[in-house]
């Protein structure tokens, strides 16, 4: 009983709400319809005035400019309707890009340019006939002759018009003039030229530059090798002499002290000496005359001329008492 006394309560309440909410429901599906609508009509008139865009033909490029045809673009020539792109660039829709091929071509020709002028006034400079100046029509001469056109494997008029380009970039790195007769000259500037001149040309200039330091350090360098070449020489001298000395007293020990030596105790110093030496020891007289000093100072070595069948000699002759005997005969 108590639920049927609250009901009608209830219901009346609930049934307000539904009805706002219904409404603000449907104003958002209106405006969303608005909204779609619009940027359907906005689309389908874009569309329409694009597509009409795209089929209109170009104006000529002498002519007028009207609403019934497009603007022909810079780049290229129009003549009734029809766009036609200058060398150098690409057609791309209703425009004219720049070519890639052409850029580098233009790149190729600069650097050409370049190099030739540098180069050329380079090889002026190093013969000393002073500074040089070379036109555009020498340049496009040299260009031909060397067949850069044929490498670059581009027309008459792209080559023209990339030389063209080529030389307003070489106009920010050489030194530009025009004659009063209207002709336009490039030279290369001081500080790129050093590098283009041949290299005999360059050392021959740092010669010039430096003489003076590179005279002395040529001497302090002649003199060291100089001295240590003596050095050397006079170690290898002293060992050979003292491999003599030693092979002498040997010699000399051994035929005094041999006990079936019948004969002469002495030895001839020349006749040792020959028998000794190398044919290329002979020719330089102080290793031999080292190995004189030596047995000089030896005490147990004797020295005194002698006639030997008739002519006067020097010989030498071990002393055998009060010596030592030598490891190697010690070891006979």
């Amino acid at each position: 009983m108590a639920r049927h006394h609250n009901s009608p309560s209830r219901h009346a309440g609930d049934s307000e709400l539904p009805d706002w909410a219904l409404l603000n429901e449907q104003l958002l599906q209106f405006a969303a319809i608005i909204a779609v609508a619009a940027i359907v009509a906005s689309l389908g008139i874009f569309s329409v005035e694009w597509y009409k865009r795209r089929s209109l033909p170009f104006c000529d490029s002498y002519g007028e400019v009207t609403g019934s045809c497009i603007s022909c673009p810079d780049e290229g020539k129009c003549w009734k309707g029809i766009l036609e792109c200058l060398p150098g660039f690409v057609r791309q829709g209703k425009s004219c890009k720049k070519d890639k091929q052409m850029d580098w071509s233009t790149q190729v020709l600069a650097d050409f340019i370049q190099l030739h002028v540098c180069r050329i006034h380079g090889q002026s400079l190093c013969k000393g006939a002073g500074t040089i100046w070379l036109t555009l029509v020498e340049i496009l001469q040299e260009m031909k002759q060397a067949g850069i056109q044929r490498q670059l494997g581009i027309d008459h008029d792209a080559f023209m018009l990339a030389f063209d380009e080529a030389v307003d970039l070489t106009k920010k790195i050489l030194i530009f003039k025009e004659t009063n007769n209207g002709m336009q000259e490039l030279q290369c500037p001081v500080h790129l030229v050093g590098k283009y001149k041949p290299f005999f040309c360059r050392f021959r200039g740092w010669m010039g530059k430096n003489y003076v330091p590179l005279i002395i350090i040529t001497s302090l360098v002649y003199l060291m090798a100089k001295l240590l070449s003596h050095i050397y020489y006079q170690r290898k001298l002293s060992a050979r002499a003292e491999q003599l000395y030693l092979q002498v007293c040997e010699a000399l020990e051994q035929r005094a002290t041999m006990k079936d030596h019948q004969g002469e105790t002495w030895v001839i110093a020349s006749k040792l000496r020959d028998h000794l030496l190398k044919p290329s020891e002979r020719r330089d007289s102080s290793l031999w005359r080292q190995v004189e000093l030596m047995l000089q100072k030896d005490s147990r070595v004797d020295q005194y001329p002698k006639l030997v069948k008739g002519e006067p000699k020097v010989v030498w002759e071990w002393q055998v008492e009060g010596t030592l005997q030598s490891p190697s005969l010690q070891r006979s």
